[in-house]
C-alpha cells in the first residue's frame, strides 16, 4: 500500500514536470500542473503518516484540505481549458478562500496539543461536533465544485457547437469521465461518513481507498492533460461564446436573402467536406461576422453551426451511399463526406434517419 502511494506521488511529479516544460503552454496546462503537484505532496504526505502516525500527528491538516482542493483545482482547469480566451482570471483565487471556511471548526482542532490530537487518531475518541461540522463542511464544498464543473463542461458542449462543425478530440469527454469518477470517490466517502463518525471505521482506512483511487486517477489525468491541446487555437475574437443576438428583432427580408446566399454556397462550395470547419471558417468564406451567422441558423433555422453542417454531410452520405456503397465502405465515404469520427457518424446519421447505415442501404 505504501509503495502505491509513492509511486503514484512520483507519477503525478513526472506528468506535472512534463506539462511545465511543453513548448507551448496554456494557462490551463499550468493549473494541470499545479493540481499533480498538489496531489504529489498530498500522497506523500499521507505515505509519511502511515509511517508513524504518532509521530507525524500534527500532518493530519493535509487530509482534511485535499478534497475540497481537488474540487477547486478541476473547477479552475475546467474553467480554463474550455475557454476560448484560455485566461485565467486574478478573481478565481478567491475561490480557494473557501477551503478555510470549510474548515473553520477545525483548526482549532489541528492546532491543539498532541494530547488532544492522538486520541482520534488512533480511533479511541469520539468525534466532537467541532470535528463533524468541519468534514460535512469541506464534503460540502467539495460537491459544489464538483457540480460547478460539470456545469461548465456542459457548457463548452453547447459553445463547441456553436463553433465546430466537429466534436473529436475538443469535446472534453475525458475530463467529464474524470468528473464522474471523482464524484464516485466523494459518494464512497459519503457513504462511509457515518461509520467514520462512530468510530466504527478508522478514516486511515478511508484515506488508503482514497490514495489507491487517486493513484490511478492521476495516470488518466496527467496522461490525457498533457496531450490535451489548445481547443480554441485561432483568434479568440473568432468564435462566439452565446447567440447574443437572440433578442434582436428579425428581419425577415435580410434572412430571406442570407438563407439563399448561404444555401447556394453551401451547394456550389461543398465547405462541409473540410472535418475540420468552423463558424470562422464558413462566415469569413461568406464575408460574414460570425455572430451574423450564428444568430441567422439560430433564428432562422432553429439549429447550431454543428447541426447544421451535419446535415448536409448526412444528405451528402445519403447520396454516395446509393451509388458506391458496393465500392467503397461506409466508413471511407463518412470520411469523404468530411466526418472525422466513426462514433460520431454513426450517431448523427441514426438521429438524422432513424436508421444505421446499413439499415439505410437494405431498405
Amino acid at each position: 500500500m505504501n509503495a502505491l502511494l509513492m509511486v503514484g506521488a512520483a507519477q503525478a511529479l513526472f506528468f506535472s514536470i512534463l506539462i511545465f516544460n511543453k513548448k507551448s503552454k496554456t494557462n490551463a496546462d499550468l493549473i494541470l500542473g499545479l493540481w499533480l503537484i498538489t496531489l504529489a505532496v498530498y500522497l506523500a504526505v499521507f505515505y509519511v503518516i502511515l509511517l508513524n502516525p504518532i509521530e507525524y500527528y500534527y500532518l493530519g491538516i493535509v487530509d482534511s484540505l485535499i478534497l475540497p482542493l481537488i474540487s477547486i483545482w478541476l473547477f479552475l482547469y475546467t474553467k480554463t481549458v474550455s475557454a476560448p480566451s484560455g485566461k485565467f482570471k486574478n478573481s478565481w483565487l478567491f475561490h480557494f478562500f473557501s477551503i478555510i471556511a470549510a474548515n473553520t471548526t477545525l483548526f482549532p482542532y489541528y492546532f491543539s496539543s498532541k494530547e488532544k490530537q492522538l486520541p482520534v487518531i488512533q480511533n479511541i475518541a469520539e468525534l466532537d461536533r467541532s470535528l463533524i461540522i468541519g468534514i460535512v463542511t469541506n464534503f460540502i464544498v467539495f460537491t459544489g465544485y464538483i457540480v460547478a464543473s460539470y456545469i461548465e463542461l456542459n457548457k463548452h458542449k453547447k459553445r463547441i457547437h456553436l463553433n465546430f462543425s466537429f466534436e473529436n478530440d475538443i469535446d472534453l469527454t475525458w475530463l467529464k469521465y474524470l468528473v464522474y469518477a471523482i464524484t464516485v470517490i466523494g459518494i464512497l466517502i459519503t457513504l462511509l461518513l457515518p461509520f467514520m463518525i462512530t468510530n466504527r471505521i478508522h478514516f486511515f482506512v478511508v484515506d488508503k481507498i482514497v490514495g489507491v483511487l487517486l493513484v490511478v486517477f492521476i495516470f488518466f489525468l496527467g496522461f490525457r492533460g498533457f496531450n490535451q491541446g489548445n481547443i480554441f487555437q485561432s483568434t479568440s475574437s473568432g468564435f462566439i461564446e452565446s447567440n447574443i443576438e437572440d433578442d434582436k428583432e428579425v428581419d425577415l427580408l435580410k434572412g430571406d436573402q442570407m438563407a439563399d446566399e448561404l444555401h447556394g454556397y453551401m451547394i456550389k462550395n461543398k465547405p462541409y467536406l473540410n472535418s475540420k470547419l468552423t463558424l470562422y471558417d464558413l462566415s469569413s468564406a461568406l464575408n460574414w461576422q460570425t455572430q451574423d451567422l450564428s444568430t441567422h441558423l439560430n433564428k432562422f433555422r432553429n439549429t447550431n453551426f454543428y447541426e447544421f453542417i451535419n446535415y448536409y454531410r448526412i444528405e451528402e452520405v445519403k447520396k454516395m451511399l446509393k451509388k458506391e456503397h458496393k465500392t467503397y465502405t461506409i466508413l471511407a465515404i463518412a470520411f469523404e463526406c468530411g466526418f472525422n469520427s466513426k462514433a460520431s457518424f454513426n450517431r448523427i446519421f441514426k438521429n438524422a434517419t432513424g436508421l444505421t447505415p446499413t439499415q439505410y442501404i437494405n431498405s
